[in-house]
């Protein structure tokens, strides 16, 4: 789901904070005068802000994936390990249990 964020994401930040806005200031150019500078510089500082966080996020992606490889292989056990139980260290209460239940 973290791949899917990263795409809606990008794609509002090119739709919203670039192309529509900019395409917006470019035509009304010649009525907003030198304001239409001050607003091509506030939607590019948004779009790095925005940008920054896609960044982030693909960061704790890519961290997530190597984590889980990780652990992936951590849990595969070797070839020849042991899974011996040893009985002795049964607790108290299991005798009890058995006992009441009338087997041996």
């Amino acid at each position: 789901w973290m791949q899917i964020s990263l795409l809606i994401q990008s794609t509002l930040v090119v739709v919203f904070f670039l192309g529509l806005p900019l395409v917006v200031v470019a035509l009304n150019h010649e009525h907003l005068g030198s304001l239409a500078y001050g607003l091509i510089v506030t939607l590019l500082f948004l779009a790095a802000v925005e940008a920054k966080m896609i960044f982030v996020k693909r960061k704790i992606v890519k961290s997530s994936y190597r984590k889980a490889r990780q652990t992936a292989a951590a849990s595969v056990p070797e070839v020849g390990a042991s899974f011996n139980h040893d009985v002795s260290q049964e607790p108290v209460e299991a005798e009890d249990t058995r006992e009441a239940q009338g087997v041996a």
